[in-house]
C-alpha cells in the first residue's frame, strides 16, 4: 500500500515551480483525515534563500497570516538558475531534499526522503491509543495535524525531527 502523495501538473513560475500534490493510495487518517489535494509552491526568494509552501488547495485549513511572522525581503531577479539552492524532488511518493549548488555532493540540507528518516512503524504518539502509530514516514497532511519529517545537517550536526503538530481552527 502506498502512502503520501503523487506530484502532477508541474509548471514552472519566475521565480519557481508550482506543482499539485494527490494522495497517492488510500487515506491513512492516523491523526485526522488526510487532506486529498495540496499546492505545492516553490520560489527562489534570494540566491541563498527558498520558501517551500505546501497548502490545502481548497484552503481550508488554517494558515499563519504574513502579517503575524512578516517574510523576509526576496530579490525578484531570483531563480533556479542564479540560486545557490536546488529543490530537488520526486513525483511518486512525492518526496523533496534541498541541496547546494555549489557543493553538489554534500549531504542534503533537508530531505524528506524516506531513505533518510527513522524506520516505521512509529511508536503511537498517544500510548492508550494504538490508532495513532505511524506505519509510513512519507509527508502526511491531515485536518487536525500535519506531520513533518526531515533529515537535515547543521553546523555539521546531523538532525532527524519528525513532528506531529495539532492544527486548531
Amino acid at each position: 500500500m502506498r502512502l503520501g502523495y503523487a506530484l502532477s501538473d508541474l509548471k514552472s513560475t519566475q521565480n519557481g515551480i508550482e506543482a499539485s500534490l494527490f494522495l497517492a493510495g488510500p487515506a491513512c487518517n492516523a491523526l485526522g483525515v488526510d487532506i486529498p489535494k495540496l499546492t505545492l509552491q516553490v520560489t527562489y526568494e534570494t540566491t541563498s534563500r527558498l520558501h517551500v509552501n505546501i497548502f490545502d488547495t481548497a484552503n481550508e485549513q488554517f494558515t499563519i497570516p504574513d502579517y503575524v511572522i512578516e517574510p523576509p525581503n526576496s530579490d525578484p531577479n531570483t531563480s533556479e538558475q542564479n540560486s545557490d539552492l536546488k529543490f530537488n524532488y520526486q513525483e511518486n511518493p512525492f518526496a523533496f531534499w534541498i541541496t547546494r549548488n555549489s557543493d553538489p555532493d554534500a549531504a542534503p540540507l533537508f530531505d524528506t526522503r524516506e531513505s533518510s528518516l527513522p524506520t516505521t512503524p512509529i511508536a503511537p504518539q498517544n500510548p492508550d491509543d494504538s490508532s495513532t502509530a505511524i506505519n509510513s514516514t512519507a509527508l502526511i497532511f491531515e485536518n487536525l495535524y500535519l506531520q513533518v519529517s526531515f533529515f537535515s545537517i547543521v553546523d555539521d550536526v546531523l538532525l532527524s525531527i519528525r513532528s506531529s503538530l495539532p492544527l486548531y481552527p
